[in-house]
């Protein structure tokens, strides 16, 4: 099964809570993310923003099944 991704155009000082909002506004990532649970461990979310990697890291620690932890 190959990977999703759902890119997020964040602005630099995003904050996690911001970041969360954004994802599960989107409706693709939502559609995606609720369709089987098995669609969580093949989730991959790509922020646009390259500066964001403490977010990352916050979000892989809140949703470690998401990124394959």
């Amino acid at each position: 099964m190959g990977k999703s991704a759902v890119e997020l155009d964040v602005k630099e000082d995003a904050t996690l809570r911001e970041v969360l909002l954004m994802l599960f506004q989107s409706e693709d990532a939502r559609l995606k993310i609720f369709e089987d649970d098995s669609a969580l461990r093949d989730y991959v979310i790509v922020l646009k923003n390259g500066k964001h990697d403490g977010l990352l890291t916050k979000l892989e620690s809140v949703f470690p099944q998401v990124f394959g932890g």
